[in-house]
């Protein structure tokens, strides 16, 4: 059979193209194949050019292989260019070098052309394809897998692969899917619809016998556009070379360098014939900032100290030594610009370091790298009354200084100590002092290498300045000799904008001795990546120290933000708490972030984390999270955030954190706003909390006057071990039974909660200790209460799961419990426990689809009054509930006489919405009434009904 194609097409530019092209095919009936062959002409237009090629092709197609083999020839003009830019490139010809005083810079000049084209690939593809799946209208499912080779005459010969599936489901329709790649275009992927029109195709659908026959009418199979490359050519069209000096980019002057050999020069300093020794070197400097002392270690017993004047470098050949020079233009053509920032010294980095005996004097804009500074009975370094310096790359060390092992006093522009190994050994005071930075303008920056370390200091390890930074220091201050007191490892007062990181402190001492104590900061204050072990000589119970991990105060000023984070604190004795934040005495605190610390701390009263305001001062924001927090010892909590003494925390959020504590009074998290002070938005969530001992697992307790707005507990952890006692034995110890609680909310003493909710926690305590205690004391009051979607179980006596109980003259308008699934097992021992005590009053409760699964007495236990506890003569305490959706599966675990639900009025007014079919309203549970069962019985006075609760 002889047939003719054709095609017009237009590409993803909306370019025109076409093919023409005539084939023969030619079935064999012994072979069930089809043999075939093709000659073609196709015609692209690129917006820039127009291409022609001529392609030939043979295939054969069966029922279930297919063989395509293709040939491609470009003709005509098969490369034209399309656009050329000429442009020049400026770079160094070699490395620099020295000659006489001078750092020259060879240049190197080349103008290139570079040139893009379009070109016509010329081209051969084979492909194999294989049927893997056939319809039954004739249709099909087809892979193909095959070698392509493209020929450029600019980039040469490259071979590809491609692979894609041919679906045809008609036939009249066909679309493909395929990946190819090779090093020309890369990896693509392609895609193509085809709708076919041919007078050869059957009118009728193909029996399964014919269906090869059936596709002497199918489309060849080629690249259907000629491929079109745009590679591009780059020329050299001259080159021009030029020498230099290096120029200091301060001065816009050549850099000027008075080489030392030391023990070996014997002439005037140039490279060619350097001085012998320093002091010759500095005895010629010019003074005009563009000296350079450039020194080679040689023969070398030792430099006696010196004063580097001002603005003068001292470098040496022992560290890799980087200077800024000037942006270059090339003489000839100024418009030729190399921008190389710095270059590297001539023989720089050969790692021998010229050894320095004594102090080191740094004057203004100086500059003092590739040294061993080694000392004894002085400091290593002295700035004294400068602007700017730098000291990097050196090794400084100071043994047994009669002063500091550092000392930096009046820096009015920024001082850089960088990369230094800092060795400091017993100094009879500071190891690094820095005083009088100037808060607008001065900076101090330290950071040590690796190992560097200061010990054995007579006074603090570091005592910091304004705007300054500290870094990679391991410290390790002497206790003060007197009384073992004193001696912080980093210490500052009445400065600005400090940053402590990446150090390694233990102090050891008794009292005043934290590991960072930091005192009046204004601007910021950022300790970050620490590790702190503060470990006491001693501990005299009766003189307890205050030695914390982190301590930060203030008296009478402001800060803007409080940064600590992913630091590690260790500390053992009495009052020795990890991280302290102190706003004290009219000050204000904007914002306080404490993250990702591990603390653990060992000594009575010493607490994880602490933030507190006291005395009319505020904390605008704490953000307490993610921390790891275990404390050992007696009234030691793992979170307290406390304003105290008519002080304000705006906004408080205790997040992710985990908690520990094993002794009694080790509360997990307490905020706890006290004497005239409030906590307006407190946020407690997604914490996980451990308690042992009388030691509740999170304490709201605001009391005498004070308030909390908003409060918010939802999403904790929390496991609470209280006093074990499955009988009696410890009741004589405690007249009112144990307070303890996974959740305490406890507002004291004319104290106020506007709204506390608590939700989806999991709570689960052992011992005398109760799920969710809510009771306000001494003319508390909490405004509203919703306790909803808690998981809550406890196994002791008297344990109640969920307990709302205001006690003494307390009120609470409000309280709905909602959605909590409630196990408990011990003697007296309430899944939900309401009861109002010592004149308490609850105005409404609302008690809703709640799950109690057991209990060790009643499942829900309503008592207007506990008459028992009563002290004085208080009138009755109405009450009014709403009782609905609540399941009662198993109550009386403990053979104690309880039941589903226990109401006692107490002779006091009962209000109960829907009182006539409050059992059927709660999965038909049986309900006591002052002992009457319900049903089958009938509730009668005090019990009345309401519609609804206020």
């Amino acid at each position: 059979m002889t047939f003719f194609e054709g095609r017009l097409l237009l590409d993803d530019q909306g370019n025109p193209g076409g093919n023409i092209l005539f084939g023969f095919r030619q079935y064999s009936d012994d072979l069930k194949r089809i043999f075939g062959g093709h000659l073609g002409f196709d015609i692209r237009n690129t917006d820039n050019n127009t291409f022609q090629q001529l392609s030939l092709g043979i295939e054969s197609l069966g029922k279930d292989v297919d063989l395509h083999l293709n040939g491609y020839w470009p003709v005509g003009s098969t490369r034209r260019q399309t656009r050329q830019r000429i442009f020049e490139v400026l770079q160094l010809n070699g490395d620099p070098r020295f000659t006489g005083n001078i750092l020259l810079l060879d240049l190197l000049r080349r103008r290139l052309i570079t040139r893009q084209f379009e070109e016509a690939l010329a081209g051969v593809d084979f492909e194999v394809g294989k049927q893997l799946l056939s319809f039954k209208n004739g249709g099909d499912l087809r892979a193909y897998l095959g070698p392509y080779f493209l020929h450029s005459s600019i980039r040469g010969n490259t071979i590809g692969g491609r692979l894609r599936l041919q679906v045809r489901p008609t036939p009249n329709i066909s679309g493909g899917i395929g990946i190819q790649h090779d090093d020309f275009f890369g990896t693509h992927v392609l895609g193509n619809i085809t709708f076919t029109l041919s007078v050869n195709q059957p009118q009728s659908p193909v029996s399964p016998a014919n269906n090869v026959v059936a596709r002497m009418g199918d489309s060849v199979i080629r690249n259907n556009s000629i491929i079109v490359d745009t590679p591009n050519t780059t020329e050299l069209l001259e080159t021009e070379t030029q020498t230099v000096a290096a120029m200091n980019p301060t001065t816009g002057e050549p850099w000027f360098f008075h080489h030392v050999n030391l023990g070996l020069g014997n002439s005037d300093g140039t490279f060619e014939s350097p001085f012998p020794s320093l002091e010759d070197a500095l005895g010629v400097i010019r003074g005009d900032g563009n000296d350079i002392v450039y020194v080679a270690n040689g023969i070398n017993s030792g430099i006696e100290g010196f004063t580097i004047p001002d603005k003068v470098q001292v470098r040496s050949r022992g560290a890799v030594q980087q200077i800024d020079v000037n942006p270059i233009s090339f003489p000839l053509r100024p418009e030729s610009v190399l921008r190389l920032g710095q270059v590297q010294l001539p023989f720089s980095g050969d790692s021998s370091f010229p050894r320095i005996t004594s102090t080191v004097s740094l004057g203004n804009n100086t500059l003092l790298s590739g040294f061993d500074v080694q000392v004894t009975g002085a400091p290593a370094l002295v700035a004294n009354n400068i602007t700017t310096a730098t000291v990097i790359d050196n090794g400084l060390a100071s043994t047994n200084s009669t002063t500091n092992g550092i000392s930096i006093n009046g820096i009015s522009g920024s001082l850089n100590l960088d990369n230094n190994a800092i060795n400091i050994d017993n100094p009879a005071m500071a190891g690094v002092d820095i005083s009088n930075v100037s808060a607008s303008t001065g900076s101090v920056r330290i950071v040590g290498t690796s190992g560097s370390r200061i010990q054995r200091t007579g006074r603090d390890g570091v005592v910091l300045g304004n705007n300054t930074t500290i870094a990679n220091l391991n410290i390790a201050p002497l206790p003060n000799n007197v009384d073992f007191s004193g001696n912080r490892g980093i210490f500052g007062r009445n400065v600005r904008n400090v940053r402590v990181q990446n150090n390694q402190i233990i102090v050891i001492g008794r009292d005043f001795s934290p590991g960072i104590k930091l005192e009046n900061i204004t601007g910021s204050a950022e300790i970050i990546n620490n590790q702190i072990t503060r470990n006491p000589i001693f501990v005299d119970p009766a003189a307890p120290g205050i030695s914390h991990g982190i301590s930060l105060s203030l008296s009478n000023i402001n800060l803007d933000r409080v940064v600590i984070s992913e630091n590690t604190i260790k500390t053992t004795g009495i009052s020795t708490d990890g991280i302290v934040i102190q706003s004290l005495n009219d000050s204000a605190i904007q914002s306080v972030t404490i993250s990702g610390n591990t603390i653990e701390t060992n000594g009575v009263q010493s607490d994880g984390i602490v933030v507190q305001s006291s005395n009319n001062s505020t904390i605008q924001s704490a953000n307490i999270s993610g921390n790891t927090v275990e404390t050992a010892g007696l009234n030691s909590q793992g979170i307290s955030v406390r304003p105290i003494y008519n002080s304000v925390i705006t906004t408080a959020t205790i997040s992710g954190n985990t908690v520990s504590t094993d002794r009694i009074f080790s509360y997990g998290i307490l905020v706890e706003p006290f004497n005239k002070s409030t906590i307006t938005t407190a946020s407690i969530s997604e914490n996980t909390v451990s308690t042992t001992g009388i030691a509740d697992g999170i304490l709201l307790r605001p009391g005498y006057n004070s308030a909390i707005t908003t409060t918010t507990i939802s999403g904790n952890k929390i496991s609470t071990a209280g006093l074990i006692s499955d009988d009696m034995v410890l009741r004589p110890f405690f007249t009112i039974p144990s307070t303890t609680a996974s959740i305490n909310i406890r507002p004291t003493t004319n104290s106020v909660i506007s709204t506390a909710i608590i939700s989806g926690n999991t709570v689960s305590t052992t011992g005398l200790a109760y799920g969710i205690n809510v009771q306000p004391s001494q003319n508390g009051t909490i405004t509203v209460a919703t306790i909803s979607g808690n998981t809550v179980s406890t196994d002791r006596f008297n344990a109640a799961g969920i307990r709302v109980q205001p006690y003494i003259d307390s009120t609470i308008n409000k309280a709905t419990i909602s959605g909590n699934t409630v196990s408990t097992s011990g003697k007296n021992a309430d899944g939900i426990l309401v009861r109002p005590v010592g004149n308490g009053a609850i105005q409404s409760a609302t008690i809703s689809n709640n799950k109690i699964l057991q209990a060790g007495r009643d499942s829900v236990r309503i008592q207007a009054r506990q008459d028992s506890l009563r002290i004085g003569n208080y009138d009755v305490n109405p009450i009014c509930a709403a009782i609905s959706g609540n399941r009662s599966d198993n109550p009386n675990v403990a053979m104690a006489g309880g039941l589903d639900f226990n109401l006692i009025s107490a002779r006091s007014p009962f209000q109960v919405e829907s009182l006539t079919t409050v059992s059927l309203d709660n999965n038909n549970a049986i309900f006591s009434f002052d002992g009457t069962l319900v049903p089958p019985g009938t509730p009668s006075s005090p019990f009345t009904n309401v519609v609804s609760c206020p």
